[in-house]
């Protein structure tokens, strides 16, 4: 079930590679709170949440 939450909250996210996205937006889509969205993606990824929405030059 986590596993699959995050897995849906990377999916949302490349979906909307075109777009800005909130962290707020990712955790409501994945019926999250923004703070366990947060920890749980760092948890399983070993990468924070917001570091996803960086992008190279």
């Amino acid at each position: 079930m986590k596993a699959q939450t995050i897995m849906d909250s990377i999916q949302y996210m490349e979906e909307r590679l075109d777009q800005p996205v909130l962290i707020e937006e990712v955790a409501e889509a994945v019926c999250m709170s923004t703070c366990h969205d947060q920890r749980l993606f760092h948890l399983l990824t070993g990468i924070p949440v917001q570091n996803t929405f960086e992008k190279d030059g």
